[in-house]
């Protein structure tokens, strides 16, 4: 019920009140001098009927004042309500109005998600908050929360996938408001250490008609239940919010495009300027040398010559680490086919073995993937001593698997666990909760597979763990 139901609820009793105060004592009256005239004179003498009418009338007053006392209490305890009820919608709007504004004012996706649930939490009063944003493929690629600490959502594993409560808002589009969340029938329980929360408000986020997150409120700081002003004020809110998430988003796309077009164009110049030059100083150095002949000094020159070479593959290296950024912005199997096509492998044959339809991937797994793949071929080009190399991904159930095969020396993959890049590429799997399995023997060829689980990346995308584990950069291959 709003302020202004609350208000026009207020007119009637009020009205009553004011019809009581005036009719009923003259109906009390009459009904006395009716009752002493009729019943109290013909049976009593006529002092005793006073008496007796006198008494009557006292208590006639008493319990008039206490109705009336009592009236203008109920009154006055819902025009207080009512008042509250006001200023509270007052500060809810104000609040929303500022919220919008901060939103709007914000560009950064991550920045803005945060302060979505933050703001959303405040608006409301409740004492926890959780934004879930879905991503392509309407799985889950982020989780925000606020009302607990950093600490507490480490100790609280990985965010939830989508099952539960927020499963059902999320699924169905609707709003929730529950008393007691574990009695709802789509409950699924708290995980170990969870914050105890019983009431829930939870409603999707939704632009264009497309549901793109939910917010999740649980526990007013008043204790009192969520109302339908709360539900209201909230789904004004995440109007707005769906707005400012969208506009982040589009930004953050424009963005990236830019950064992609100007690694193109500084790659470009590399390779057409800085290359050239050298490669031609160094062919310039080489004849000079050949023409001094077997001398300390053509020796030196021959050193010299070797160096170029060497500083002309590292910026080869380096224009390669530029392109690849057009890997970010396609799926990751036409990524990964270009990552095998574009690598250096004289004398090797390169085999793809990726599946044409790779599913929904979330950005920050296909960019590892992409990674480990190239660490992988460069370790398989550079080391394994074989002609035959293949690149293959393919999807089994939910998990996404991604592995380089070659036909080399091989080696003992137990007793050198960490060797041959490994160790990086075992940090970086651990970013994102998958895992990686290498077989190899001496004299039989290695094969590196990476897999992980889809589910729970679409979940996690976003959490705090990738910095901590990012690897170092590995040896990468040439570009042919």
């Amino acid at each position: 019920m709003s302020a202004a139901d609350d208000t026009a609820s207020t007119r009637g009793p009020l009205g009553r009140i004011k019809a009581w105060a005036v009719g009923l004592p003259i109906v009390l009256l009459l009904l006395l001098q009716t009752f002493e005239y009729e019943v109290l004179d013909p049976r009593l003498p006529p002092a005793a009927a006073h008496t007796v009418a006198s008494g009557l009338s006292v208590l006639g007053i008493l319990a008039y004042g206490a109705f009336m006392l009592r009236s203008f209490h109920q009154a006055e305890e819902r025009l207080r309500a009512v008042a509250v009820s006001e200023r509270s919608q007052r500060l809810q709007l104000e609040a929303l109005h500022e919220a919008a504004l901060e939103m709007a004012s914000d560009l950064d996706i991550g920045t803005v998600l945060q302060r979505v649930v933050e703001s959303a939490r405040q608006i409301i009063g409740a004492r926890y908050g959780a934004l879930a944003v879905v991503g392509a493929g309407d799985f889950l690629e982020g989780f925000y929360t606020t009302g607990i600490s950093a600490q507490e959502r480490a100790r609280l594993g990985p965010p939830p996938v989508g099952h539960g409560l927020l499963g059902v808002v999320l699924q169905e589009g609707l709003p929730l408001r529950t008393e007691d969340i574990t009695a709802h029938p789509g409950s699924v329980g708290f995980p170990d250490g969870h914050p105890a929360m019983r009431r829930l408000l939870a409603l999707p986020v939704q632009w264009q008609g497309q549901t793109i997150g939910s917010l999740y409120l649980a526990d007013r700081t008043d204790g009192h239940p969520f109302t339908a002003e709360d539900e209201a004020v909230l789904s004004r809110f995440a109007a707005n919010a769906a707005a400012a998430i969208v506009n982040a988003r589009l930004y953050a796309q424009v963005q990236r495009l830019a950064v992609v077009e100007e690694r193109e164009r500084i790659a470009m110049d590399l390779h057409d300027g800085v290359i050239q030059s050298l490669y031609g100083a160094s062919l310039s150095l080489d004849g000079i040398a050949m023409r001094m002949g077997d001398t300390a000094e053509a020796q030196e020159l021959d050193g010299l010559v070797g160096r170029l070479q060497a500083v002309i593959g590292d910026i080869r290296h380096y224009i390669f680490d530029l392109r690849q950024a057009h890997a970010a912005g396609e799926p990751l199997g036409p990524a990964l086919r270009r990552l095998l096509a574009e690598t250096g492998a004289d004398g090797v044959a390169k085999v793809a073995d990726v599946a044409d339809d790779l599913g929904a991937v979330p950005a920050r797994v296909a960019s590892h993937m992409w990674h480990l793949a190239h660490e992988a071929l460069a370790n398989a080009v550079r080391h394994s001593g074989g002609d035959r190399v293949v690149l293959g991904a393919r999807r089994r159930g939910d998990e996404l698997a991604v592995w380089v095969e070659d036909n080399g020396r091989g080696f003992d993959a137990e007793a050198v666990p960490d060797g041959h890049g490994v160790d990086h590429m075992r940090r970086r799997m651990a970013a994102i909760g998958g895992r990686l399995e290498v077989s190899s023997a001496a004299g039989r060829g290695t094969r590196v597979t990476a897999v992980v689980p889809l589910t729970m990346q679409m979940a996690t995308a976003g959490v705090e763990a990738e910095a901590a584990a990012e690897p170092e950069p590995a040896a990468e291959p040439e570009p042919a």
